[in-house]
């Protein structure tokens, strides 16, 4: 059976309409639309542009939109969206505008979403696969502490163990989720920034929150989702990842057998390949020059 989808969009028609070509491929029977307002007059015209691209809808579809009028930011934009959507579904497949799938990636969540509905460890599926093209474990996809975004679904009943802000920071919790001290206390520094707004991510706080219910999510030996956000017009991908390019374009167009699924043997985190994904986390621009802040890494 068909997933709602979820489609966050805002300001780049570009990448909007390869999605949404993706997404019109699929033909969901629910279709849930989000749009953050416009931060001034010249960014409208886009704004405008962009949302007049999802309203092509040509196929028997049940859709539901939510455009901002006013610009609430990346956070509260996305995170009331996804509130939003599982007010209305108990499951589903959210896709940001730059998140270009191919068709087994919607497959994929449709059979993970079905098959890990009542596993509460199982709390988020990704699309997106760092691992250059090595094969992880016994099965088709494999379970991780790694939580991607970019493409990616979950059910209601994880979402709503997220509070979308961090009052306080479980320590333990990053040392069990991390061995490695220059993580822990990378990914400590990076949760206090979000925690005092210096960082404004949505995504960083379900992370967290993931790790803190002891949570896994559950990832594809094969890259489902391409990137194709990476210019100036960005939020969080102004500079180009060269190493998740090369990964990218090793594994373009994978498929997976759906009519042979493998399924890994066992519910257990995939230690080795977290520990190389741990690579992939490097502080971006905006972190280290935060970072190197007097004022803020003395409070922090």
């Amino acid at each position: 059976m068909k997933k709602p989808v979820l489609f966050l969009i805002f300001n780049r028609p570009d990448t909007t309409k390869q999605v949404f070509e993706a997404i019109r491929e699929y033909r969901p029977k629910q279709l849930f639309i989000a749009a953050d307002g416009a931060r001034n007059e010249k960014e409208l015209k886009l704004c405008n542009e962009t949302r007049d691209i999802v309203k092509n809808i040509d196929w028997d579809c049940k859709v539901e939109t939510l455009f901002r009028e006013e610009n609430l930011g990346c956070r509260n934009a996305v995170s009331s969206a996804i509130d939003w959507f599982f007010e209305n579904v108990e499951n589903g497949i959210i896709l940001e505008d730059d998140c270009l799938p191919n068709q087994s990636f919607f497959r994929f969540c449709e059979d993970m979403l079905d098959k890990y509905k009542s596993n509460e460890q199982i709390m988020h599926i990704t699309g997106t696969n760092k691992q250059l093209d090595k094969t992880i474990g016994d099965g088709d996809y494999y379970f991780s502490k790694m939580v991607h975004v970019w493409g990616w679904a979950t059910w209601k009943r994880a979402w709503l163990k997220n509070n979308k802000v961090i009052n306080h920071i479980d320590k333990n919790c990053i040392k069990d989720t991390f061995h490695d001290k220059k993580n822990i206390k990378y990914w400590i520094k990076i949760l206090k920034l979000v925690k005092q707004n210096y960082i404004n991510s949505w995504a960083y706080i379900w992370v967290y929150y993931i790790w803190l219910n002891n949570g896994l999510a559950i990832i594809p030996n094969k890259n489902l989702i391409e990137n194709i956000g990476y210019d100036e017009d960005a939020t969080h991908t102004k500079k180009i990842d060269k190493k998740m390019l090369i990964n990218q374009e090793k594994q373009k167009n994978k498929k997976i057998n759906f009519n042979e699924i493998k399924h890994p043997k066992l519910i257990e985190r995939a230690y080795k390949a977290d520990l190389f994904e741990q690579n992939f986390y490097k502080a971006s621009l905006v972190e280290k020059i935060l970072l190197r802040i007097p004022f803020i890494r003395k409070k922090i």
